[in-house]
């Protein structure tokens, strides 16, 4: 049986960019709502998105 070949590393984005897109825009979210801002509410809807990229990467991968 012959070995499958080793795939070399690749960044996050090239892996599922609609899921590291979804990461990335939640993480400016939560920063903006905690610090800019000032907001609960855009700060949890940033925390959802991030951990909602983290899940789509987790099961397509």
């Amino acid at each position: 049986m012959t070995p499958q070949p080793r795939r070399g590393w690749r960044p996050p984005g090239a892996r599922h960019p609609g899921a590291f897109a979804l990461s990335i825009l939640g993480a400016v979210l939560l920063l903006l709502g905690l610090t800019v801002l000032d907001s609960v509410l855009l700060a949890v809807l940033g925390a959802v998105l991030t951990v909602a990229g983290w899940l789509v990467a987790r099961r397509s991968s």
